[in-house]
């Protein structure tokens, strides 16, 4: 059966209803190293001013001594540098002293946060693997052990890692081209009439916005290709334009209704949190506290609906693609 909007959403409802256990498996890891990397980020003893920002100290009223009152004449004439504002000058000295606290936690501290970035990381691309490869055996065969959450996971740890390294790679390069676009707009804009550097904004804005729309659809069964074909980042990454090649509406279409049901049900829990608000009080905290907890669970459940759903339309992409020419193979084979 080819791919479809409708089939696919429904696949994933009833793959995120049947998948309770590994969400609490996902819910439970991902606690477990966010715990660690905290945990590691205590253990470089954060100062503690560094948690808010900077406060300049209260201003106190200074005593004018008949010395100071003497020398008056002469500090009239100083530079007007002397003469900054008592707040201004605070503000900037509390400022000054913040980044050089920063500054110096981050000279001793940088190896630790260097490694729970790692950690955080690595565990991410794990988790994603385990699962995509989780969901994947719900999709085709209605069930799946826990024990798929494991094998997924390590199985597709390192491709899945190096897809996204390349995918950082070109966000940083996407990153450079855009500040280089904004350099040569403003060359432009000072060499040109106004209008004429405001439309190429415009045009240059909305390409960009096109483009990376054209291409994040594309990409969406990169990672997904990588964990249930079993095949490297590059392939993978073929795999995904394969796929997605003559069905970029359809797919534009699923991922915008995706967007539409999460939108949505953030929207919802934002209201409720907003009611609690308003009742106050222990009884409006701890509904809020409830309604916080219940819109966690909701958007864990919605991740994997959206997972699962992308997945069905990938496997009806790829079984409709190999059906005709498992066809035509048979009459070769008799």
């Amino acid at each position: 059966m080819g791919p479809a909007i409708g089939r696919s959403l429904g696949a994933g409802f009833r793959t995120a209803n049947r998948s309770w256990a590994g969400l609490g498996v996902l819910v439970a890891l991902s606690a477990a190293v966010w715990g660690i990397a905290a945990l590691l980020m205590f253990l470089t003893n954060v100062p503690e001013e560094l948690s808010r920002p900077p406060q300049p100290a209260a201003l106190q009223p200074a005593a004018t001594t008949q010395d100071e009152q003497a020398q008056a004449p002469a500090t009239a004439t100083q530079p007007a540098a002397d003469t900054e504002d008592p707040q201004v000058r605070a503000e900037r000295e509390a400022a000054e002293h913040w980044m050089q606290t920063a500054t110096e936690w981050l000279g001793r501290a940088w190896p630790v946060l260097l490694l729970a970035f790692a950690l955080l990381i690595a565990a991410s691309t794990w988790l994603m693997g385990a699962q995509i490869g989780y969901l994947a055996k719900i999709v085709q065969e209605g069930t799946a052990r826990l024990a798929e959450f494991w094998q997924a996971g390590t199985r597709a740890f390192g491709a899945l890692l190096v897809a996204w390294l390349l995918t950082l790679g070109a966000v940083i390069v996407l990153g450079l081209v855009v500040v280089l676009l904004i350099a040569l707009l403003a060359l432009i804009a000072g060499a040109a009439p106004a209008w004429v550097g405001i439309i190429l904004s415009v045009v240059i804005g909305l390409g960009a916005v096109v483009a990376f729309i054209w291409l994040a659809i594309r990409l969406v069964f990169w990672y997904p290709a990588i964990v249930v074909a079993r095949v490297g980042p590059l392939a993978g990454l073929k795999a995904s334009f394969r796929a997605s090649r003559g069905r970029w509406w359809k797919l534009c279409g699923l991922v915008a209704l995706l967007g539409i049901i999460v939108y949505g049900v953030a929207l919802l829990f934002a209201l409720l949190e907003g009611v609690s608000a308003l009742i106050g009080g222990g009884a409006g905290r701890a509904l809020g506290v409830v309604i916080s907890l219940l819109g966690a669970v909701a958007n864990l459940y919605l991740g994997f609906v959206g997972m699962a759903a992308i997945l069905r339309f990938y496997l009806d992409v790829t079984s409709s693609a190999s059906a005709p020419a498992a066809a035509s193979a048979a009459p070769a084979e008799t």
